[in-house]
């Protein structure tokens, strides 16, 4: 016999050996089962239940639901939940189909939805600020903040001692920098801002803050100025001579005189008379003008003038573009101002400064990437790991909640899909979910 048909046919045997083997260990195992085991009726019982759930798993494939998604986003495989009014979602079925015979299929021994129940389509959000909210819900929020508040205020002295000079010595080389390219900034952009000054002096101070200012402004200044510069402009009537202004202007008026004689005394009166009085009265002229523009800022109509011009301003195409070209210009592609922040954050200052900021904050850092993403040799958290399912594997994208009507136990013809009113997320973490995955 050949050795490869004699080793062939060794395997066989061994194979047929270890098959009677086990058989036989089965016949035994159940013989023994069957006379100890059987005749007690607790496991009689419980061996009924389980037959009979493998029974109607085996002949219920589960109610199918005819859906009308229309112009709402649903496709085969799309998970539908439910919360049966508990407020704990269940994964109840799944879309099947393609195109426009999409069908809900609902898993075994899930209740019929009812004729009125209503079909809603949820999809996840796709921004970046829906990762940090789902990496930094409002328990792991509190987290961070307090860690954060907590090392700061420990090394706050040194951090602050450190720190400071440095973001103060940054700040005034920027303005430096800034300063310098002003000039030129304003020279390039003259053309447009002259453009955009005359056409809010026509459409915006001639038809708008003009008209206000005469009809409320100014009788509000005069309402309110009155009394003060009443008793000032007494004062000063009081102090200055008639005498002695009449007497200069005759004077003046007389042959071979230099006929500067009235400007003389009126400068004497202005600086004798007229300023002391002006002098003493500051104060009160502050407090008046403190007066007037609360007076204004409570004035409906000033207010409401006032706010509809700044918002022409704002709004204005032209000054949103001209502002982010001068922005542009004077820091963004500021090469001095590049240079001199390079200079200052790798200066040896610098350094000892980030160092010793590392040194002090690093054990909190740590803790914060602990609790955003989980601890080494533990797995990463669950809200990472709705981030990555989401971003990475394209996973939980899409869900439907079966809303069961008033009228549970009937089948409904068709469920038409409409989109999702409320804030649900089966997949953010902490949501009370069965089967969900």
């Amino acid at each position: 016999m050949p050795a490869k048909t004699e080793r062939a046919t060794r395997t066989r045997l061994r194979t047929g050996r270890f098959l009677r083997i086990l058989i036989a260990v089965g016949v035994l195992s159940a013989s023994v089962w069957g006379a100890f085991v059987l005749p007690s009726p607790r496991w009689r019982d419980d061996l009924g239940e389980v037959v009979a759930a493998l029974g109607r798993v085996r002949t219920d494939p589960g109610r199918q639901i005819r859906v009308d998604a229309g112009e709402v986003a649903v496709i085969a495989g799309d998970p539908v939940f439910s919360d049966f009014g508990e407020r704990r979602l269940v994964l109840v079925g799944r879309v099947a189909g393609r195109g426009d015979d999409l069908r809900i299929r609902l898993r075994p021994g899930t209740p019929d939805p009812g004729s009125d129940a209503r079909l809603q389509a949820y999809s996840s959000d796709r921004s970046v600020a829906w990762v940090f909210r789902t990496l930094l819900p409002d328990h792991k929020r509190e987290q961070v903040q307090s860690l954060a508040r907590a090392a700061f205020e420990e090394h706050r002295a040194e951090l602050t001692a450190a720190l400071e000079p440095l973001v103060l010595q940054t700040v005034r080389d920027s303005l430096l920098a800034i300063q310098a390219e002003l000039p030129a900034v304003l020279v390039a952009h003259r053309p447009q801002l002259q453009e955009i000054g005359v056409s809010y002096q026509d459409e915006l101070v001639r038809d708008q803050l003009l008209p206000m200012a005469q009809a409320r402004l100014l009788p509000l200044i005069v309402e309110r100025s009155r009394p003060l510069l009443t008793e000032v402009g007494e004062e000063i009537w009081t102090r200055v001579s008639l005498w002695r202004v009449g007497s200069r202007y005759v004077w003046d008026r007389l042959p071979l005189t230099s006929g500067t004689s009235l400007e003389k005394e009126w400068q004497r009166v202005l600086d004798e008379e007229v300023v002391p009085v002006i002098e003493a009265r500051v104060p009160e002229f502050v407090e008046l003008t403190r007066a007037i523009v609360r007076a204004a800022a409570a004035d409906p109509e000033i207010r409401g003038t006032v706010r509809e011009a700044i918002g022409r301003v704002v709004e204005d195409p032209r000054v949103h573009s001209l502002a982010v070209s001068m922005f542009r210009q004077a820091v963004i592609d500021n090469q001095q101002l590049r240079d001199a922040l390079a200079a200052r954050w790798r200066s040896d200052e610098a350094r000892a400064a980030f160092a010793l900021t590392e040194r002090r904050l690093q054990p909190t850092a740590v803790r914060i990437g602990e609790i955003l993403f989980g601890v080494r040799g533990e797995g990463i958290s669950p809200e990472l790991a709705v981030v990555l399912r989401n971003r990475l594997l394209l996973k939980d994208r899409r869900w439907l909640v079966l809303e069961y009507g008033a009228t549970a136990g009937a089948v409904p013809e068709v469920l038409t899909v409409e989109p999702g009113r409320d804030d649900v997320d089966p997949f953010q973490p902490g949501v009370p979910m069965e089967d969900g995955r």
